[in-house]
């Protein structure tokens, strides 16, 4: 249902809200996200995990992190289980109506979205999609004191990150994005600190229903 009034203030004032949403996609985000993709590199190698760090939604642009003993072996670059940042269930970044449409807008939770580290796992080693739900359900009550919420439609674990919108925006007047984002390298912490919970279900799952494809 739309709004005349909405509508009217729009369409006075669409060169100035498409300047600054081209402004936002084209230079805010990326700085944020390098500096995002920094942090977690920087983070990863001190504590020897692996991972990707090319945050920006976009095809193959993912920031995603593991601890080495999750690699699978004598795969080129494979892990059973990563923390993949990315958005809440169904959240799939298409700008479709009823969800937030920048990445950095759910990041600040200044709309609806959510964004988080998402707990991926590469199914076809544990007998598909149906069974590794079907197993992962006896850990959900573990991995929620961890403060990871279970998402029923995918069976996948998710642990949602937010930053303060006025420290970014104070951050970003100072030239210090960086400064703004110590909620993101707690949560890094928080990931680690899961790390025992993830292990006793990964080496479950290995055990029960597989581990090869």
């Amino acid at each position: 249902m739309h709004d005349a009034q909405i509508d009217a203030l729009i369409v006075r004032h669409l060169g100035d809200l498409d300047m600054a949403a081209s402004y936002l996609a084209n230079e805010l985000e990326p700085r944020v996200a390098s500096a995002m993709n920094s942090m977690a590199e920087k983070w990863a190698k001190k504590r020897r995990w692996r991972g990707q760090y090319s945050w920006s939604v976009g095809e193959d642009d993912y920031l995603w992190l593991a601890p080495q003993s999750w690699a699978v072996p004598d795969s080129d670059n494979d892990v059973y289980l990563s923390f993949c940042l990315w958005g809440e269930e169904r959240d799939d970044f298409t700008g479709k109506k009823g969800h937030d449409y920048f990445w950095l807008t759910r990041l600040l939770r200044a709309g609806q979205g959510k964004l988080g580290f998402l707990v991926e796992c590469e199914t076809q080693y544990f007998g598909g999609k149906a069974q590794w739900k079907k197993f992962v359900r006896t850990y959900v009550e573990k991995l929620r004191a961890e403060g990871f919420v279970f998402m029923e439609g995918s069976g996948g674990f998710f642990r949602p990150l937010v930053v303060d919108a006025e420290t970014m925006a104070k951050a970003i007047e100072a030239n210090a994005i960086e400064d703004a984002l110590g909620p993101f390298v707690n949560a890094l912490d928080d990931l680690k600190a899961a790390q025992p919970a993830f292990d006793e279900l990964l080496q479950d799952a290995l055990q029960t229903i597989g581990g090869a494809r």
